[in-house]
């Protein structure tokens, strides 16, 4: 699967589905060494950055320790925002940062009206390993997603199932609704 950035994905767009974009995310500004969010924040919305850069501080780092960059077309903030879980690491600013905010509340809509946003956001979580049954069996062998955490599996299940259910018709899970952890990756078949 070829990976592409937010930008080449809405090329790809109807305008229809770019309209709904716009209408259910916001654009945020962030001034140089501006903190996004901190660390135990709510996860309550995902960022794509459209200009600048963002440094993820994780939580407990020592002095020295390796320091995450990210920059236009990346993606931060997800896996909190699709789980519901609170934030396990900083965000901040490491120059003029403009982002697209999607926020949690509009999850429901938006996977109704752009479904294969949820597409998107599913491949740049993690690549599927070709083995997910052995993955599920050792979660620390899993690649993490920029936020750490094996459970990402998880969340691209979901994911997939709602917009298997969005392409369908039907109204998508009612726990796309409200993410929460639950260890078990029987989504991703037998």
């Amino acid at each position: 699967m070829v990976q592409r950035d937010f930008f080449s994905f809405c090329t790809s767009l109807r305008l229809i589905e770019l309209k709904a974009i716009g209408l259910l995310s916001k654009v945020k500004h962030f001034a140089e060494n501006d903190l996004v969010y901190l660390s135990g924040d709510e996860g309550d919305q995902l960022y794509i950055i459209t200009r600048g850069a963002v440094e993820l501080l994780p939580q407990n780092s020592r002095p020295g320790s390796a320091t995450t960059y990210l920059s236009r077309g990346d993606i931060f903030g997800e896996t909190s925002a699709l789980m519901a879980i609170p934030r396990n690491h900083a965000a901040r600013a490491c120059a003029a940062l403009s982002v697209q905010c999607f926020s949690r509340q509009e999850f429901p809509e938006l996977i109704q009206r752009v479904p294969s946003f949820f597409l998107f956001l599913s491949e740049k979580l993690i690549p599927l390993p070709s083995e997910p049954q052995a993955c599920a069996k050792t979660q620390t062998a899993c690649p993490s997603d920029s936020e750490g955490t094996p459970s990402a599996l998880h969340a691209r299940a979901l994911l997939a199932e709602a917009h298997r259910g969005a392409m369908r018709g039907t109204k998508s899970p009612t726990r796309m609704h409200h993410f929460s952890f639950v260890p078990s990756f029987r989504f991703l078949g037998g």
